[in-house]
């Protein structure tokens, strides 16, 4: 039995997929009342004509990361658990929940799986947000370091990424992954799906920079052999390929016959929006 948390997430909706299709019970934890729509979806489009056959090999458990007795349930009778649940937000209102799910959850499933007889092994899906900042190339090598600029998100996975060391410290057998930014047919009103919804609505707008992006199935598929392979020590980047978000941009509204982005974000524009943002929310307005 396979454990996946955040199993209604973009990362987890297709992790459980392809541990289905690979012949694995998967126990599938989510919160009380999360959506399960998109995962049928991707489910269907991933597992095709078989997906009945292979969807009875899955067990959905009810609970929360950032309840450690939840954790502990679910983690009990698995053979490996895939830590993929995480709260992704760049708003200042949301650091105290950042430092809950993502560095508070993984500590609840690091000593889960510490006191679990026997131990499951464990892969936690950290980001390369905790790579640090370099003027060149990152590898996994790269230090860590934190600056004024750095996202409270990106501290709160390098937190997180701490807890899943601290784990492999004290005996639990840990494979670490970094994804990028991940890509996919998922919900387009969460994360980097809205790239797709964005560029079917012609979308006018693209950010400055360029970032690097991989394909969620890539993903799963990564973490999977990753496991089978039994490589629990050092962590590893996962990524697709370099990209400018303007060339993504254009790339997607292609494929979707609409409009490409023409026109590029300057600083000041993210700084009146953050401003108007706050103003509607002070006020109430929607």
């Amino acid at each position: 039995m396979d454990l996946v948390t955040g199993a209604t997430g973009l990362s987890g909706s297709y992790l459980v997929c392809r541990l289905l299709k690979s012949g694995r019970r998967v126990r599938a934890l989510h919160r009380p009342g999360s959506d399960r729509s998109w995962f049928h979806r991707i489910a269907w489009l991933e597992l095709g004509a078989n997906a009945d056959m292979f969807l009875q090999n899955l067990e959905w458990f009810e609970g929360d990361v950032i309840h450690a007795d939840d954790v502990q349930d679910a983690v009990n009778g698995c053979e490996r658990v895939y830590h993929t649940a995480a709260l992704v937000s760049f708003r200042d209102g949301d650091k105290e929940e950042l430092m809950r799910v993502n560095v508070g959850g993984t500590a609840h499933v690091v000593n889960a799986c510490l006191y679990a007889q026997p131990q499951p092994e464990l892969c936690h899906f950290s980001s390369t947000a905790t790579m640090g900042k370099a003027d060149g190339l990152i590898d996994e090598s790269t230090t860590y370091v934190s600056d004024e600029d750095t996202s409270f998100y990106a501290r709160s996975k390098y937190q997180a990424e701490l807890e899943a060391i601290r784990g492999r410290e004290e005996g639990l057998k840990v494979a670490i992954i970094n994804p990028c930014i991940i890509l996919g047919f998922g919900n387009t009103d969460r994360g980097p799906s809205r790239f797709f919804r964005n560029a079917r609505q012609s979308f006018p707008f693209y950010p400055p920079g360029s970032n690097a992006f991989v394909d969620v199935r890539d993903v799963a598929a990564y973490a999977v052999e990753l496991m089978e392979s039994k490589v629990f020590s050092n962590r590893f980047l996962c990524i697709g390929f370099n990209a400018t978000y303007k060339a993504i941009f254009t790339e997607m509204a292609e494929e979707f016959n609409t409009k490409p982005p023409r026109i590029g974000v300057q600083p000041w524009m993210v700084e009146v929006a953050w401003r108007l943002t706050s103003v509607t929310r002070y006020l109430g307005i929607p």
